[in-house]
């Protein structure tokens, strides 16, 4: 483990991803979920005083607050053609359910 509170945060990122592939089986496991890509969906990563989120740490709720796991997804944003897809689905749908439900 590194030193200080970076290697801190990095150990409770990693603690927490090997508790869920332990918790989690077969194609349910974290290291299984792949981007359409086929590059991992989700990573793990400590961050330390690098990123805090409150800055001026003065009272032990300030450091519990920085005491903290980001859980972030990575995904591939969809190309302008498929947002538009996306859109047109979704404005079809809520017409859908307008003329359903009489509104």
């Amino acid at each position: 483990m590194g030193k200080g509170n970076w290697g801190l945060s990095t150990f409770r990122a990693i603690s927490l991803w090997q508790f869920w592939e332990k918790s989690l089986i077969g194609d349910e496991q974290l290291s299984r979920l792949k981007n359409r890509d086929g590059h991992p969906l989700f990573s793990v990563s400590g961050y330390g005083e690098t990123r805090p989120a409150v800055s001026n740490q003065v009272t032990e709720t300030d450091f519990k607050r920085n005491r903290r796991i980001d859980i972030r997804f990575t995904i591939r944003r969809p190309d302008s053609a498929q947002y538009e897809q996306v859109k047109e689905h979704r404005s079809t749908q809520s017409l859908s359910t307008h003329t359903r439900y009489g509104r």
